[in-house]
C-alpha cells in the first residue's frame, strides 16, 4: 500500500512518516521540499510529477492560527482549503484521511462528541471545516478532529511550550485567571496509532472521528505538572474568560479499537528534558 502524507515536514506529518514507513510505502507532499531518506517528496505545485498514485492520502498539511501565532484569513484559506482541493483533484481515486481540529465545534462548556454541532469561532476553524467538507465529498474518506496536539518538536505557539519555556528560562509560570480552564491534550504518538488503525481497518465510510485523550486538565494542573519537574514558581496573572473543553469519544474508541496510552506527566517530562538539552 502506498500512502501519501501531506505536510510531511510538519510536526504530525514527520511523526507519521517515522511510524507508518515501517509498514507501508510512503511518499511526501510539502510546500517546502526537504530531504527524507528513501522517501520521495513532491511539491504541492507539481503534483503531476508523482510517479505513482497513492492508495491513501493522509492530509496533515495546515496553516494554524493559535496562541501568539496569527495568520490572515487568505493564507488560512489557501493552505487549508485550496491545497486540500488540489490534492483531491490530483488523486481522485485515493482514499483520504483528513486531519482536522476539535475547534470546529460550537463553543460551549458542554461535552462534545463526534456528532456535536459545528460552529467555527475562528477563521482557522472555519477553513478546516471547509476542507473537511471537500474531503467528505470524495468517494472514500474519513475525518479526524484533534484536540491540542503535543509532544517533542511541537509548535511553539501554544500553552504547553509557553509554560515550559517560562519554567526553564524564568523559573516561573504565569497562569492566566484562576487557572481553572480545562483543555484536552492528545499526544502525537496516540494520533499516529489512531491513523494506523484507520488504514488497517480499511473502511472509508465518511465518518467523523475524534482524537482526544481520556480526560481534561486545568491550566493550573498543567502548570503544576511542569513545576514538579522544574521547581518553577506559579504566578496567577490577568484574567481568563475562555471556556473549558470537554470531550467524549467513545464512538471513535469502539469503532477503531483504539485507546490513547500516553501519560501527560511523563510526556511533559520528556519535552522538558529535550528542551533543556537544546539550550
Amino acid at each position: 500500500m502506498l500512502i501519501a502524507i501531506t505536510g510531511i515536514s510538519g510536526f504530525l506529518g514527520s511523526k507519521a512518516v517515522e511510524s507508518l514507513a515501517t509498514k507501508y510505502d510512503i511518499v511526501g507532499i510539502s510546500h517546502s521540499i526537504s530531504n527524507h531518506p528513501n522517501i520521495p517528496v513532491y511539491s504541492f505545485q507539481h503534483l503531476e510529477q508523482a510517479k505513482s498514485t497513492p492508495d491513501v492520502v493522509l492530509h496533515c498539511h495546515a496553516a494554524v492560527s493559535s496562541g501568539i501565532n496569527s495568520v490572515d484569513k487568505e493564507t488560512l484559506f489557501e493552505a487549508n482549503v485550496v491545497a486540500t482541493e488540489k490534492i483531491i483533484n490530483a488523486f481522485p481515486k485515493a482514499k483520504h484521511i483528513y486531519i482536522s481540529t476539535a475547534s470546529v465545534y460550537e463553543q460551549s462548556d458542554e461535552i462534545k462528541i463526534e456528532s456535536s454541532n459545528v460552529a467555527p469561532a475562528s477563521d482557522y476553524a472555519a477553513s478546516k471545516l471547509q476542507a473537511e467538507n471537500l474531503v467528505l465529498k470524495t468517494d472514500k474518506a474519513v475525518v479526524v478532529r484533534l484536540s491540542s496536539l503535543y509532544g517533542i518538536g511541537m509548535k511553539e505557539n501554544t500553552i504547553i511550550p509557553n509554560y515550559i519555556n517560562q519554567a526553564i528560562n524564568d523559573q516561573k509560570i504565569e497562569v492566566w485567571g484562576n487557572g481553572n480552564r480545562k483543555q484536552n491534550y492528545i499526544h502525537v504518538s496516540d494520533v499516529v496509532n489512531l491513523i494506523d488503525n484507520i488504514v488497517h481497518r480499511d473502511i472509508w465510510d465518511k465518518k467523523i472521528y475524534l482524537g482526544v485523550s481520556d480526560k481534561e486538565h486545568s491550566n493550573v494542573e498543567l502548570a503544576q505538572k511542569i513545576s514538579n519537574f522544574t521547581n518553577a514558581e506559579i504566578n496567577f496573572v490577568n484574567s481568563d474568560s475562555s471556556l473549558s473543553n470537554h470531550f467524549d469519544n467513545r464512538f471513535t474508541r469502539n469503532e477503531l479499537n483504539w485507546y490513547p496510552k500516553a501519560d501527560l506527566s511523563l510526556e511533559l517530562k520528556k519535552i522538558i528534558q529535550w528542551k533543556q538539552r537544546q539550550s
